[in-house]
């Protein structure tokens, strides 16, 4: 084995379930999953709401 390539194994150990580091990756990409809608949520309610208020005072100014 060449030294300046490291462990070849080093690389599969990650992905396995016999590591924590599978199950960190798997946790966050489901904290994603789960704070994902959240976020959209947000942004459509904010995109209303300030289409909302563009309208009102357009129709004040009007």
């Amino acid at each position: 084995m060449d030294p300046r390539q490291g462990d070849p194994g080093a690389r599969r150990r990650g992905l396995s379930g016999d590591f924590p580091l599978a199950a960190m990756f798997a946790g966050i990409r489901t904290l994603r999953f789960a704070d994902g809608p959240d976020e959209v949520h947000k942004n459509a309610l904010a995109k209303a709401e300030i289409r909302r208020q563009t309208d009102a005072v357009a129709r004040r100014s009007a």
